[in-house]
């Protein structure tokens, strides 16, 4: 079968059998000879074309590009691809493919101006490099149903333009309840290297944790200056760290403190495990300048090193000054100096332990 061009009758022109006789012989014999389905390139002499064939079209020399009128653009899924140490993208079956196994990929083939978006199903290591060009300019370590885009630049280059995982290019991270996160962790970078994030999810719990700092440029060592492991459940930083709020200052939030009420007498020991609250006194009778009896405030929290912060929460008109002797693993002796005259008094007083160190 051959393609040509029909004539083109203007208004009032007379139709003779002999013009349609011609136009189908072109038909017939003229123009360019293909096969359908399509197996070779053909101009079509700006006509419009509609095809539906089953192999490849290759449109080349079209200056101004494709345009769809109505209707979507619709490519189907490629066949799964092996991962491997290089993997040809350029030879996918469709633009869109599965990517299986857990074979680390350190680079990718494909042709400039190409695109693909690859959908991961198990975990393996993307290595960044010069060639294969990470959004996070860091190794990314994916994660079943991941996935990204690649673009094929020129010189062999290819560009992940985008990665949809808990892996991101200073973005949001939405982690589930039940997420699993890769053993080696996540790296999060903004576009300077300002800041980073790293997220620790090894097995081991003296490694789970996250831990913030900077990473001048890519493939700088990681300088942390916040950290959380689960083996230590503090925060640690080796930054100040302040508060510029005027209504919110850094102390304990609700469900660190406690309260414990002497009995007997003001020389009777008493036992409270938080980090902060209120000792209610015995009533007692008080000689003005002298220590009453000390008592010992067991608390497990304390050890040696800590300071003791103490105020006076409740003491009718007295005024006490309070004050520790010894300080010990679990416990501090706590004594008493009316400073106002003699009387009896419920003293009560507030407490808070500080974490301090000698070196």
């Amino acid at each position: 079968m051959a393609i040509s061009r029909l004539h083109v009758f203007s208004a009032g022109e007379v139709l003779l059998a002999s013009d349609l006789n011609s136009e189908f012989n072109n038909i017939l014999t003229g123009g360019t000879l293909v096969g359908f389905p399509l197996t070779q390139s053909v101009s079509f002499g700006g006509f419009t074309t509609y095809w539906d064939v089953g192999s490849t079209i290759g449109i080349t020399g079209v200056a101004n590009g494709i345009s769809l009128t109505g209707g979507a653009f619709n490519t189907a899924q490629g066949a799964d691809i092996a991962s491997a140490s290089t993997i040809n993208l350029d030879t996918a079956t469709g633009n869109t493919v599965d990517v299986t196994g857990t074979t680390t990929i350190t680079a990718i083939t494909l042709s400039a101006g190409r695109h693909r978006y690859v959908r991961f199903t198990g975990a393996l290591t993307l290595t960044n490099g010069a060639s294969l060009v990470l959004p996070t300019a860091a190794n990314i370590v994916t994660v079943s149903g991941d996935y990204a885009l690649f673009i094929g630049y020129g010189g062999g280059v290819v560009r992940c333009a985008n990665y949809a995982g808990p892996t991101v290019n200073a973005g949001l991270i939405k982690v589930g309840a039940d997420t699993v996160l890769p053993s080696n962790g996540y790296n999060i970078s903004g576009p300077s290297y300002g800041g980073a994030i790293e997220l620790r999810a090894n097995t081991s719990t003296t490694s789970r944790g996250f831990r913030l700092g900077v990473r001048d440029t890519p493939g700088t060592t990681f300088t942390p200056h916040i950290t959380f492991l689960d083996s230590d459940p503090t925060i640690r930083v080796d930054c100040g760290l302040t508060s510029s709020s005027p209504t919110l200052g850094i102390g304990y939030a609700t469900g660190a403190g406690g309260t414990v009420t002497q009995t007997t007498n003001i020389g009777t020991a008493v036992t409270l495990n938080t980090m902060c609250g209120k000792i209610n006194c015995v009533s007692t009778t008080y000689t003005n300048l002298v220590p009453a009896g000390n008592f010992i405030f067991n608390n497990s929290n304390i050890v040696i090193g800590d300071v003791i912060l103490f105020t006076i929460a409740s003491a009718g008109n007295a005024a006490f000054n309070i004050g520790t002797t010894i300080l010990t693993t679990g416990s501090c002796t706590i004594f008493l100096l009316p400073l106002s005259g003699n009387g009896t008094f419920t003293v009560a007083f507030n407490f808070a332990i500080i974490k301090a160190v000698a070196a």
